[in-house]
């Protein structure tokens, strides 16, 4: 059997269309000064500052979530039917607080771990039940009427769950939150706060619980708007520069 021989030469390279080269060229070249300035460029990241505590809740105690020497809100007991309420109460027009999705409010909602606290949740600054007409949030109602006790509200007897706050820092809207633990305090029971956190990027929603912003637990802008595609600098830097975007569901 006669083989074909193999040819000695090696393959000439073939020459695209000139035109075609040009356009090639020109838009690596933008693709790449793309890539490069938008890995200059100052990126604007989450950061979540936490703040460990241990704080015995009396009447009057202030929060100061941001630590700047300018407390938020104040708790404190307003007096009730036959009892009294505990409530909390901004100290700055334009704070308030998360009291869930249901209209009207009546009282702040204790939010589970991983629960998303800003954008479209509803904050309120007051909030009215039959039992509580004064100043601030309602929290939690205990009474002693007709030989019975009585202690009820969004916040009676929970354990470690989460107020959330929208406050102001400097004029703009940022998102936070406070551990909190009320027990019956009509009976001596104890209300503490064992640690708060607030976002410092404004108008982007924190997680309750959340303590950092570390890579996987970032916290999403608060009307979750997401990139749709990917951008020219990420081309220009190749698949492993793609993001990888996802969309969490509160």
């Amino acid at each position: 059997m006669i083989h074909p021989k193999k040819s000695a030469q090696p393959r000439a390279a073939a020459r695209i269309n000139a035109t075609l080269e040009k356009h090639l060229i020109s838009y690596v070249t933008a693709a790449s000064a793309a890539g490069i300035a938008l890995s200059a460029a100052p990126q604007a990241s989450a950061k979540v500052v936490y703040t460990a505590a241990n704080i015995n809740v009396t009447n009057g105690t202030t929060l100061d979530l941001n630590n700047d020497g300018i407390a938020d809100f104040r708790f404190g007991f307003e007096p009730g039917f036959h009892g009294s309420a505990l409530a909390i109460d901004r100290l700055t027009i334009g704070n308030s607080i998360l009291c869930g999705l249901k209209a009207p409010c009546f009282g702040a909602e204790a939010l589970n771990f991983g629960q998303a606290i800003g954008g479209l949740r509803g904050f309120v600054a007051t909030s009215y039940t039959n039992a509580f007409s004064g100043r601030g949030v309602f929290m939690a109602y205990a009474a002693d009427y007709g030989g019975k006790t009585y202690f009820t509200g969004p916040w009676a007897n929970v354990m470690n769950h989460y107020v959330g706050f929208k406050f102001l820092i400097a004029g703009k809207v940022h998102y936070g939150w406070a551990r909190m633990s009320v027990g019956n305090f009509g009976q001596g029971g104890a209300i503490t706060i064992s640690g708060y956190a607030y976002e410092t990027i404004p108008n982007v929603r924190i997680l309750a619980g959340q303590e950092t912003g570390t890579p996987g637990q970032e916290s999403v802008p608060a009307n979750d708007v997401q990139p749709s595609g990917a951008s020219l600098g990420a081309l220009a830097g190749g698949a492993g520069t793609l993001p990888i975007w996802r969309r969490e569901n509160q």
